[in-house]
């Protein structure tokens, strides 16, 4: 991250101090998980998988003849770790919600960097997440005549293809709800995380605040994809109707605010998932 939109976000050359939440819900949701046993990275990822699971599928009983091989994950935390652990888990999935709902930072880059899991600090070992005052003045700049495509074609497109917990696309949606522009129905987004561990956070947050969006896990190496629908994204679809469709098939197509990329090779849609 250039140093100079540090400065003008306000934040040191490191990216010190984050968004201030709702004290009382981040301070819940860390309490809840400190009161789970196990490595503090097990909890993390248990918390990931399940809410992952639950967001995609909805308040639909967890089933473990389900094909989706993340279904299967979440059934075996439930079994390795009992009832009350798992309900523990669904109950921070409704902490983050509320706390995405309160309009204010990046609740799960603020969380996991809270518990050592991840850092706003450019060049730290553990998994960047990008100072929410950052993400929200870069919003500002990237959004600039969102009103006039919306107007033009009923929606407005874009990529981030390093979307780490979602946090820049959160403040991108927030901004264009100041502005009078409803995200749920005029804004489709494309995110790409390169680790599991963005991806799930990504699809979490994104999928709360019923964003329509395509969350891809990426691997660099290869260049495989596999994504994912949020469950908003068949509602914008059939409502976009046929000019988004179009756009949607364009091998070159190109998003609004970045350069669209190929569709990745496999991408699941919430109405395919039996539950």
């Amino acid at each position: 991250m250039p140093a100079e939109l540090y400065a003008i976000a306000g934040l040191d050359s490191r990216g010190n101090t984050m968004t201030t939440l709702k004290i009382g819900l981040l301070d819940t949701f860390l309490a809840k998980i400190g009161s789970l046993s196990g490595p503090i990275d097990e909890r993390i990822n248990n918390f990931l998988i399940c809410g992952y699971a639950r967001v995609v599928h909805g308040s639909r009983e967890y089933n473990p003849r389900n094909y989706d091989p993340m279904w299967r994950e979440a059934t075996d935390v439930l079994s390795r770790h009992g009832v009350s652990y798992f309900r523990t888990l669904d109950e921070m999935l409704d902490i983050v919600r509320d706390g995405l709902k309160t309009g204010e930072g990046d609740f799960l880059g603020e969380a996991l960097c809270a518990l050592g899991g991840a850092s706003p600090h450019p060049g730290s070992r553990l998994q960047y997440v990008t100072p929410y005052e950052v993400a929200a003045m870069m919003a500002r700049i990237s959004m600039e005549g969102a009103q006039s495509l919306v107007s033009e074609k009923g929606f407005l497109t874009c990529l981030d293809s390093d979307a780490g917990s979602g946090s820049g696309l959160i403040a991108c949606a927030r901004y264009l709800k100041a502005e009078c522009i409803d995200p749920t129905r005029h804004f489709f987004v494309e995110a790409e995380a390169d680790s599991l561990t963005s991806f799930r956070m990504a699809y979490i947050q994104l999928g709360l605040m019923g964003l329509p969006a395509i969350v891809s896990h990426i691997d660099r190496k290869t260049g495989r994809a596999r994504g994912r629908a949020t469950p908003a994204m068949m509602p914008f679809s059939r409502q976009a109707g046929a000019a988004f469709t179009s756009w949607l098939n364009q091998s070159n197509r190109r998003c609004d605010t970045r350069r669209g990329q190929p569709w990745p090779s496999t991408i699941a849609w919430p109405e395919q998932t039996t539950g």
